[in-house]
């Protein structure tokens, strides 16, 4: 599993006086620990993604001796609904939504619940979106899709309607092209989109480009006023993309795997 922001580490030793590299030292080996257990009680790894302020003086070195793996940097990127493009005519793509059906949550959020055979299809589809790609490989490389989808869900209220599986249209019956995955942020009238990825024979065709402006729609559909999203800065064509339909950087973020 893949824990990504903060995450409550227990009691941890933390020195009453001392230095501030003694006190992160603590606090380092306390994570470190606390995932060990984890690990230990669930028979797997439990891995974390650190962020961290590319403004904040953080000692790269200090974290890689608590076993810190460094992965890249995370670019944020907004587009205000002024910015957004227009839609290739005739499209290219078709945009086919998971299909659900609303589940009543104990605190009145109404949540998706996707059929587990349709699920399967999609994970399945977004684990060979991520051979060879050039978004963070190395997590990649190591966390099934189902963790990191599970992860997507749990950032927000899923709504499988927001999430796509695409076809090539002049080929209505042959092999999906990849996935869209979108989160709906209601009470800051804002979209993400979460996750945009192509198997590798549908790469190199421009389609990129028309997924965004099909995102970019969803949202204006939606009252969004902004879509966000990120990418590994390393992912420049991706990046690219993303600034010709609108898209400008805000922030950027070192990550940390442990």
């Amino acid at each position: 599993a893949v824990a990504v922001g903060e995450a409550a580490v227990g009691e941890a030793a933390v020195p009453e006086a001392g230095s501030p590299e003694r006190v992160l030292q603590a606090l380092y080996r306390a994570f470190g620990q606390h995932l060990d257990r984890m690990s230990a009680a669930a028979s797997r790894p439990i891995r974390a993604i650190l962020m961290v302020d590319e403004s904040q003086d953080i000692d790269a070195a200090l974290l890689e001796s608590h076993g810190f793996e460094r992965l890249s940097t995370l670019v944020f990127m907004l587009c205000t609904e002024p910015h957004f493009v227009d839609q290739p005519d005739p499209p290219r793509l078709d945009f086919r939504p998971l299909h659900g059906y609303a589940d009543g949550c104990a605190d009145g959020i109404v949540d998706g619940v996707v059929d587990d055979a349709e699920m399967k299809r999609m994970t399945e589809l977004t684990e060979r979106t991520y051979c060879n790609t050039l978004d963070f490989p190395r997590l990649a490389s190591i966390s099934p899709a189902e963790e990191i989808l599970n992860g997507y869900k749990e950032g927000g209220v899923f709504r499988p309607e927001l999430w796509f599986t695409l076809f090539d249209r002049s080929d209505a019956d042959g092999a999906p092209l990849g996935v869209l995955l979108m989160t709906s942020i209601p009470e800051r009238e804002e979209m993400e989109l979460t996750y945009m990825g192509l198997v590798e024979s549908a790469r190199g065709r421009g389609l990129a480009r028309e997924i965004v402006a099909f995102a970019q729609a969803v949202a204006r559909e939606e009252g969004a006023a902004i879509l966000l999203t990120s990418v590994d800065a390393q992912n420049l064509p991706a990046e690219k993309t993303y600034s010709t339909c609108g898209f400008r950087a805000y922030d950027h973020k070192t990550l940390y795997l442990r």
